[in-house]
C-alpha cells in the first residue's frame, strides 16, 4: 500500500477575524463577481450577504431561530470560500477565468439540498487553482483539464473532483485518473504529471451540521479524526484506476463549529485539512511531492 502523507508533521496555522471584517470581506467578493458579469441580486452569493445582514434581528421559535443561526454558519462558509478565491484570483487576469466564475452562483443555498451540484463541482476546481496560486505556481483553468499548473518545473495536470456519497468515492476517482491518462498521452513531455483532487466534505459531514466545542484545538482534533480516518479506512478508493505518471490524489475537506466555552460569547470557526495520498510512484517523483505538497496544503486566508 501506497504511504500516507498527513498534515501531522506540518506547522497548523490559525487565522483570527472579527466578523465584521469577514462579512465585509464576503460583500466585497459578491461585489467583485457583480462587476465582472458574473454575479446578480438573485443568485446564492447576494443571499448569503443578506443572510449575514439579518443575523441577530430575527425573533421567533427555538426552530426558526435554530434554522436561522444555520442559515449564517452556512453563509459565512461559502463566503469564506469565495474570498480565498477572489484574493488568489486578483493576484492575476481575473478576465481569463469568466467562463468558470459565471459558473459558481448557481445551485442551491446549501450544498446539501442538490445531489447533482455543478456550481460547487466548478467553484472547487476554482479553491484548488486557488491553492496553487496562492503557493506560487502558475495557473490555467482553460485548457483540455480541470487545471493545469506549472509546479517547480513540470506541468501538472489537476482533475478535480466532489464526492457527495462514500459510494461514488471509487467511481470518481477512477474517472479522474483516466481523465489524466487521456491528458498526459497528448502531452509530449516526459516529466508531465497528473494529480487527482478529491473534496470529501459532504462525506464527513452530509448535513452541513455544525459542532460545538469548547476550543480552536477541540475542533481540529475532531476534524483531523474523521478526516483521516474515513481516508485510512477507505484506502483503495483512493488509488482506483490509478495510472502512471499520475503522483497520487490529494485530499481536502472542511467543517465549521461553534467555540464556546460556557462564559464568553460563542465564535465561529472554520476548520479545513488537506493531506496527499501518494500513488506507486518513484522515489524522484516522491521528493517532488514533499518539496510542495506542504506549502499547498498548509494555507489559510
Amino acid at each position: 500500500m501506497s504511504e500516507v502523507l498527513t498534515l501531522e508533521a506540518f506547522p497548523h496555522s490559525t487565522m483570527v477575524k472579527e466578523g465584521e471584517e469577514l462579512a465585509q470581506q464576503g460583500k466585497e467578493a459578491v461585489e467583485w463577481l457583480r462587476t465582472l458579469g458574473v454575479s446578480t441580486p438573485a443568485d446564492r452569493y447576494h443571499g448569503y450577504v443578506r443572510a449575514i445582514e439579518a443575523f441577530g434581528k430575527f425573533q421567533g421559535d427555538e426552530a426558526a431561530v435554530r434554522k436561522t443561526a444555520d442559515t449564517f454558519v452556512n453563509a459565512n462558509a461559502e463566503l469564506y470560500e469565495l474570498i480565498r478565491v477572489r484574493k488568489a484570483l486578483l493576484q492575476v487576469d481575473s478576465q481569463g477565468y469568466l467562463d468558470t466564475l459565471k459558473k459558481i452562483s448557481q445551485g442551491q443555498p446549501f450544498r446539501h439540498i442538490a445531489e447533482n451540484d455543478p456550481g460547487r463541482d466548478y467553484l472547487f476546481e476554482m479553491s484548488i487553482a486557488a491553492r496553487l496560486l496562492n503557493a506560487g505556481h502558475e495557473v490555467d483553468l482553460n485548457q483540455i483539464a480541470d487545471i493545469v499548473a506549472q509546479v517547480n518545473g513540470r506541468k501538472v495536470y489537476v482533475e478535480a473532483k466532489r464526492i457527495k456519497s462514500p459510494s461514488k468515492l471509487a467511481s470518481r476517482v477512477s474517472e479522474a485518473n483516466k481523465q489524466l491518462k487521456k491528458r498526459l498521452a497528448q502531452d509530449n513531455s516526459s516529466t508531465s504529471r497528473g494529480i487527482v483532487a478529491v473534496n470529501i466534505t459532504d462525506v464527513i459531514s452530509p448535513s452541513c451540521e455544525t459542532v460545538l466545542v469548547q476550543s480552536e484545538s477541540h475542533l481540529r482534533d475532531k476534524h483531523s479524526h474523521v478526516f483521516n480516518g474515513f481516508i485510512t479506512d477507505n484506502p483503495e478508493s483512493f488509488h482506483n484506476g490509478e495510472q502512471s505518471k499520475c503522483l497520487g490524489a490529494f485530499i481536502e475537506s472542511s467543517w465549521q463549529g461553534w467555540i464556546w466555552d460556557g462564559d464568553s460569547d460563542p465564535r465561529l470557526f472554520f476548520c479545513r485539512g488537506a493531506t496527499f495520498k501518494l500513488y506507486r510512484v518513484t522515489q524522484s517523483e516522491k521528493d517532488y511531492v514533499r518539496e510542495f505538497i506542504p506549502k499547498l496544503a498548509n494555507q489559510f486566508g
